[in-house]
């Protein structure tokens, strides 16, 4: 039996940091997905279309009084607002009499850049069917991101980390290293005296700000040798 109000799914989708850094759209497979009998239109046995409202399952009453005419739009009568007729009382063999099948659905996520870990997003009217089984009344989709660890990059809010071995002569007389951030290789100056373990702070270089990409966490690089 379906809920009189159609109820909400939940799921999990895991992507990787580069996806959430970029965002991406990928697909979900719900795999019970309740969807309106085609064969018999969800009366669970076979129908016909309502002439009456021509299978909408509205009609405008048209009235007259001392003020004038006016009009309302009202449910069907006849129909009782399904806009279908049952014309056999035999079961439908598609879906047994219940007017709705269960089936695997393929869903389309639009993630956007710079989702973190264990936030979610709402997809409206992907949920579980009601008991009228009206779309209008399904439930929504709500898609937990699971952020898989990386193997460089740790991630803290906004702000990225790494480390970086690099060879004990830069950092003892100076010099330039090539440095990988999550979007790009940077040059990066290095100054004579390093000590291993020195944190250097790479501003701009972590991941975009959910509501507005053109602002950026910061990348701190530790360097090693």
């Amino acid at each position: 039996m379906l809920d009189e109000k159609g109820g909400n799914i939940k799921t999990e989708l895991h992507i990787s940091l580069e996806e959430a850094f970029f965002g991406c759209i990928r697909s979900i497979e719900l795999a019970s997905f309740y969807d309106k009998c085609e064969v018999c239109h969800g009366m669970g046995s076979q129908s016909k279309m309502c002439l009456q409202c021509k299978g909408v399952g509205q009609v405008l009453i048209t009235q007259k009084s001392i003020f004038g005419t006016s009009q309302t739009v009202k449910s069907c009568p006849k129909c009782r607002g399904t806009g279908r007729i049952v014309t056999l009382k035999n079961k439908c063999k598609v879906c047994s009499g219940k007017g709705f099948v269960k089936e695997k659905k393929e869903v389309q996520v639009q993630i956007p850049a710079g989702i973190d870990n264990n936030q979610s997003i709402r997809i409206r009217n992907k949920g579980f069917l009601g008991k009228d089984l009206d779309e209008k009344n399904r439930g929504d989709l709500f898609v937990v991101i699971c952020v898989d660890d990386h193997p460089v990059f740790k991630r803290k809010g906004q702000d990225l980390f790494s480390m970086m071995e690099i060879a004990p002569e830069i950092a003892k007389d100076g010099g330039q290293i090539d440095v990988n951030t999550i979007d790009g290789k940077i040059r990066l100056n290095i100054n004579s005296g390093t000590q291993t373990g020195t944190k250097i702070k790479i501003e701009g270089k972590g991941m975009p700000s959910l509501t507005n990409r053109d602002i950026r966490g910061d990348y701190y690089l530790t360097i090693n040798y």
